[in-house]
């Protein structure tokens, strides 16, 4: 029988062999070998599939602008309506103030002025989707309308509390 004196293709030890055509001293240098070429393959495919899918949404995102924006802003718009009621604990979301019923002007509203401290915390988050999602507690909450939030603010800042808001439909 013939023997073959080969270099391993993996570490670089040379090996002798009956077949003529092996090129690795074991099966565990085949596996890593082969393990090697695919991960180098699979992650330079990967990075093109990635930019080749970015590329791609920008360019749709472009094309359908109007689109997006408006699914967007029904999102955001769901969420915000949900989370009033969870405030108002299923009942027609009004001021806590002066009663105000307008969803476009009503706000969440900290009863200890910390607002500055939650969006800290939550990074970008918005408030209405931690409520939504059970993330947050509600009683350090309440809903203002936007005149009354800023009373507030003032009688917080300024400590003055003379100024006075009544809402008639």
């Amino acid at each position: 029988m013939q023997v073959f004196k080969h270099i391993c293709k993996n570490c670089k030890i040379r090996f002798e062999s009956k077949h003529y055509k092996t090129g690795f001293c074991s099966e565990k240098c085949r596996r890593e070998f082969t393990n090697k070429r695919l991960n180098k393959y699979y992650h330079s495919h990967l990075k093109r599939e990635r930019k080749r899918l970015r590329e791609w949404r920008k360019n749709w995102r472009e094309k359908n602008l109007e689109k997006t924006k408006g699914a967007s802003q029904k999102y955001w718009a769901k969420i915000r309506s949900e989370a009033f009621l969870i405030l108002s604990r299923r009942q027609i979301p009004k001021c806590a103030e002066c009663g105000c019923d307008n969803l476009q002007v009503l706000e969440i509203a900290h009863k200890n002025h910390d607002g500055n401290l939650d969006r800290r915390k939550l990074k970008g988050k918005r408030i209405e989707l931690e409520l939504v999602e059970g993330k947050r507690n509600f009683e350090d909450l309440r809903i203002l309308c936007r005149l009354c939030n800023a009373k507030e603010d003032i009688g917080y800042r300024f400590n003055e509390q003379r100024h006075k808001i009544i809402w008639s439909p």
